[in-house]
């Protein structure tokens, strides 16, 4: 493949074309997932703003290895409940100290459902750490 330039021709190699296939589509995947932010402010909860509440959380799916190893312990996750009553930008604060146990709970938190925070009636987003309870025994 060549590209012609004016005055000048730059010939690139196949192993060339690679790289810079595999450079533009990692370039794309990171624009692509980076998370926006949240259009109206997020409060802490607390003064005149309410707590969310947990309407849906299911347990989350562990693997089989993961009951075999009988973990036991909490995971943290931070972010913010937004004002549709869902988790965003969630995070792992404090690990069990196995990342599949913590993306299988990123994966549930995910699913989760609440009743956003308010603040003079009116739902806002808000931060909040959750702390997940893990006991395969």
């Amino acid at each position: 493949m060549s590209i012609a330039m004016p005055g000048t021709k730059c010939y690139i190699s196949r192993m060339q074309r690679v790289l810079l296939t595999f450079c533009l589509m990692a370039a794309f995947a990171a624009w692509h997932t980076q998370k926006a932010k949240p259009e109206k402010p997020v409060y802490n909860p607390g003064n005149d703003v309410t707590p969310p509440q947990a309407i849906f959380t299911p347990e989350p799916d562990y693997s089989a290895d993961a009951r075999r190893g009988k973990f036991k312990g909490v995971v943290v996750v931070s972010g913010y409940v937004g004002t549709d009553g869902r988790f965003h930008d969630a995070k792992v604060a404090r690990s069990i100290g196995d990342a599949a146990l913590d993306a299988k709970v990123l994966n549930s938190v995910k699913t989760w459902k609440f009743r956003p925070c308010t603040k003079n009636g009116t739902p806002v987003n808000c931060t909040m750490n959750m702390e997940v309870a893990i006991n395969l025994d």
